[in-house]
């Protein structure tokens, strides 16, 4: 009896102790609010040329290999994206550091997820500095010339303007203007006037360009772009509940608040991904050791309550479901009574609660711009078994289109057989089989499963793989949109996984009938957000033979942040909004959270167009076979 008595003695002093250690660390995230509040003051003051300066040092450290294999993080990153399974892990690279031989021990694929991973990291993190930069040059020689003309020795921090604005400004030797800026026009669409930046291409993506559309500065102009401050006018701090979807997104985020708006930021790593907190104590250096950002690892919830009841925390940028968000949320709120429902949402950011649709223009197709129009769903699905935000789940098609039943029947078959990554998402295989029995009682055919291939050997002669049942697609029918069986549920639900969606439109039978569908019936749906859940992004399929006057008016009427016009969303989204483009959610539905990116500071934006090639490119093969 004494002996358990002892044991139970023991057991409750481990509470305890328990119990202060999150006590202490409730503190410890409460004093980094605190810390970052009292550094928002000094940031704020910078000066420009400062500024300057830390962009300079963090793009010669992303340069240098310090921050490449920090803390075994190309590993772990693999092992989440289901390249190499833990448990079979070479053992060599069980040491504390990856070295020659633990990398030539693993795959080829594996080894590519690595390489990639690093030059991801870079390349999207370096390119939203080198954006970044761009502004901040022309902004310190328009803060010298206005000094000049008032007489003053040194130049002071001003607003930070628009680059278009100043950038007759800048040093052509030093700042190289990026073509969208220099170039605009005005279109009259059925909404009013727009002026239109842009193109500018895409040097990484062969045949693509973007457009940032602005709406018009005549009248009285009400679009927002940004998510209010609710700090009682004081400089916020802003806190990032890190990203699961990518490596590089989180550091964004923050490099956008910090350079452009002159926040700083606590991160908070995701548990899916906190073994970025190495890498990023390298990159984001210059900033962690001025103040202007800290981070902390994602161990317990109670923390997160603790740090976003902070009085001077004033924007959150959430990654996640709609739980996430609605949770972030209902904890402002509790301590931030004297708000309205409508302050707290302007606080919260988020670009991850859409359903991406891709809708295809009626119209006659050749075979291969079919092929290319499946190859872009497919290549967005596939990706992480579909979990990435990026990932289309909805295909809208005309009822009445002639090649309808083919392009499904072509569809899920390269659905089939192209190679497939696990999705590491949260939930995801849960909300997929839930949607399959939600439609599953609607009737047969209305939901399955995509089978494995009958043939258990590749062209070779090897064993295939079996589709593990979790990589599996499902097929969903939401039914034509009118009709009584008609059913919106994966229309309204973001599955974040293996789930794809077909809905069908009245009409569209013929080519002549594209921009009558457009206008009148699929448009009008797609901007009904009853309908359709969020307006991060939408794809549009349109054939060569269309003419460009029906594709401008269809760009024109979406309501959606980023249009991606033949190219998948996974180009449009992340990569754009680096250049300068936008992504989140189309500033006119207060449903939704603002929008994030704009770096080079368009006033009044209403959207990102990005063009891919057109659906008859094709460097390896070209043909006209009409399907």
């Amino acid at each position: 009896v004494v002996e358990e008595e002892e044991e139970v003695v023991e057991e409750e002093e481990e509470v305890v102790e328990e119990e202060e250690e999150v006590e202490e660390e409730e503190e410890e995230d409460d004093d980094l609010i605190s810390e970052l509040a009292k550094k928002s003051v000094d940031l704020s003051t910078l000066g420009t040329d400062e500024l300057i300066g830390i962009t300079n040092m963090m793009l010669r450290d992303i340069e240098g290999h310090d921050w490449k294999d920090i803390g075994k993080w190309t590993l772990e990153e693999i092992i989440l994206l289901g390249l190499v399974e833990r448990e079979k892990m070479p053992t060599l690279c069980t040491l504390p550091e990856i070295t020659f031989d633990c990398i030539t021990a693993l795959s080829s694929a594996a080894r590519s997820g690595m390489t990639e991973a690093r030059t991801t990291m870079a390349l999207n993190i370096g390119s939203f500095i080198y954006s970044a930069r761009q502004r901040l040059q022309c902004q310190a020689e328009y803060e010298f010339d206005a000094a000049s003309e008032n007489d003053e020795d040194d130049p002071k921090p001003l607003a930070l303007r628009p680059l278009h604005e100043i950038s007759e400004f800048c040093d052509e030797e030093e700042t190289d203007v990026p073509l969208l800026v220099k170039n605009s026009r005005e279109e009259v669409t059925k909404d009013g006037k727009v002026k239109i930046f842009g193109p500018q291409t895409i040097g990484a993506y062969e045949g693509h360009q973007f457009e940032v559309w602005t709406a018009s500065n005549d009248g009285d102009d009400k679009v927002n772009s940004s998510p209010e401050v609710c700090t009682s006018g004081k400089k916020p701090v802003t806190v990032i509940i890190g990203t699961p979807n990518n490596s590089f997104e989180t550091a964004v985020h923050a490099l956008e608040r910090v350079l452009l708006h002159r926040e700083t930021v606590l991160i908070k790593h995701n548990s899916l991904r906190e073994y970025l907190y190495d890498p990023y104590y390298i990159i984001l250096g210059p900033l962690i050791r001025r103040g202007y950002v800290q981070q902390v690892l994602d161990k317990h919830v109670p923390s997160r309550t603790k740090f976003l009841s902070h009085p001077r925390v004033g924007r959150v940028h959430v990654a996640g479901t709609q739980q996430t968000i609605t949770s972030v949320a209902e904890e402002l709120a509790v301590s931030r009574p004297s708000l309205q429902s409508g302050d707290i949402h302007n606080m919260i950011s988020t670009d991850h609660t859409s359903v991406i649709p891709a809708v295809v223009s009626p119209g006659t197709y050749s075979e291969v711009e079919l092929k290319r129009m499946i190859d872009l769903i497919v290549m967005s699905k596939k990706s992480n078994g579909g979990c990435d935000p990026t990932a289309v789940q909805v295909v809208v098609l005309p009822q009445e289109w002639p090649l309808k039943a083919f392009f499904k029947e072509k569809l899920e078959f390269m659905l089939n057989v192209y190679p497939s990554t696990p999705s590491y998402c949260p939930g995801s295989i849960e909300r997929r089989d839930e949607l399959l029995e939600a439609y599953k009682l609607l009737g047969e055919g209305r939901a399955f499963l995509l089978e494995p291939e009958e043939s258990a050997k590749d062209s070779r002669g090897k064993e295939k793989p079996q589709v593990p049942m979790e990589q599996r697609i499902a097929i969903i029918d939401c039914g034509t949109f009118g009709e009584a069986d008609f059913n919106a549920t994966a229309l309204q639900t973001a599955a974040l996984g293996p789930v794809l969606a077909y809905v069908e439109l009245p009409g569209g039978k013929s080519f002549d009938d594209a921009n009558k569908w457009l206008q009148n019936i699929a448009i009008p749906f797609l901007n009904d957000k009853t309908q359709i859940l969020g307006s991060s992004s939408v794809v549009l399929a349109t054939p060569p033979s269309q003419l460009k006057n029906v594709t401008n008016a269809a760009v024109g009427s979406l309501e959606y942040v980023s249009i991606a016009v033949n190219t998948p969303p996974s180009i449009a989204l992340p990569y754009v909004s680096l250049m300068g483009g936008m992504r989140g959610s189309y500033p006119a539905y207060k449903q939704d959270n603002g929008f994030l990116g704009n770096v080079h500071g368009f006033p009044n934006v209403l959207k990102t167009v990005t063009y891919g090639p057109a659906l008859d490119y094709n460097p390896n093969y070209r043909g006209n076979m009409k399907v």
